[in-house]
């Protein structure tokens, strides 16, 4: 298995570009699937400039319903012959943002790709876990259990902030390689513990080795940082790569907790299974 960052917040590769929002493409030798697709069609231009091709893609995973994980879509689908589209039904709710002036911003889905996606001929609905391929699968909704961990920000689905977005939509990839079960995130808005301890369950692994993406903690408070990383020594996990939302405090947290075991991946990178 071959793991490519196509679009992530930061870029150490000359003629790469990067953009605030996440893709990776997941290449086994059976199939290609897409996992997110950034804010815009920016996942094609570095994928074109790493030689790679997009055009046999048969999957596509939506971690969840924002704008920097969802973007690319459009174009993909004008490029790539009718893939599976796996989401959660609530990604394509209106989704706001409450800023800190007090103003709204959007930062769902556009509406024209909602409705392309509604009449799109192979739509998946991960209202629960959801072999992909082998030993992939997607997670669909994720049970919240902790006492520590939130959504990671005023989010809403009205612009009056009446209704607070619960993001179910939100879900994580993970398989199987001979050191234990890999979690690939989005954002992981359910609580990135919450994530690992349902991948867990629904493997009834003893092990987590490696855990990827985006955490959603750039402004978590210094406690659930900290709970955060006392969790994940419990779980005995390996390999640490944060990303994209993560921010760079609680990147660095990690990278002081577990020494020699944290890495960075920006856009371009590629990971070999």
């Amino acid at each position: 298995m071959k793991i490519t960052v196509l679009v992530e917040n930061t870029v150490d590769v000359g003629g790469l570009m990067a953009e605030h929002g996440l893709a990776f493409l997941i290449e086994t030798e059976e199939r290609k699937i897409l996992f997110d697709t950034g804010q815009t069609d920016l996942l094609m231009l570095n994928a074109l400039k790493l030689g790679l091709s997009l055009s046999g893609i048969e999957s596509i995973v939506l971690s969840h319903g924002h704008y920097d994980h969802t973007g690319g879509l459009a174009k993909i689908l004008d490029h790539v012959s009718t893939p599976i589209i796996y989401l959660h039904p609530d990604a394509l709710n209106s989704k706001y943002v409450k800023n800190q002036d007090g103003t709204s911003s959007f930062i769902g889905i556009k509406r024209d790709l909602v409705d392309k996606i509604r009449h799109h001929p192979k739509v998946f609905w991960t209202t629960q876990p959801m072999q992909l391929s082998g030993q992939i699968f997607v997670t669909g909704p994720i049970p919240r259990e902790t006492v520590f961990e939130d959504v990671g920000g005023p989010f809403f689905l009205d612009d009056q902030f009446t209704r607070p977005d619960p993001l179910f939509d939100d879900q994580a990839l993970f398989f199987e390689d001979p050191h234990g079960i890999n979690v690939i995130l989005g954002c992981a808005h359910a609580g990135v513990i919450n994530t690992l301890q349902y991948v867990k369950k629904i493997t009834q692994a003893k092990c987590i080795y490696s855990v990827m993406g985006g955490m959603h903690l750039k402004n978590a408070p210094s406690e659930r940082l900290q709970q955060t990383i006392t969790a994940m020594r419990q779980m005995g996990i390996q390999q640490f790569r944060p990303m994209h939302c993560t921010g760079y405090e609680a990147a660095t947290a990690f990278r002081i907790a577990f020494p020699g075991q944290c890495f960075a991946l920006p856009t371009g990178s590629r990971v070999a299974i």
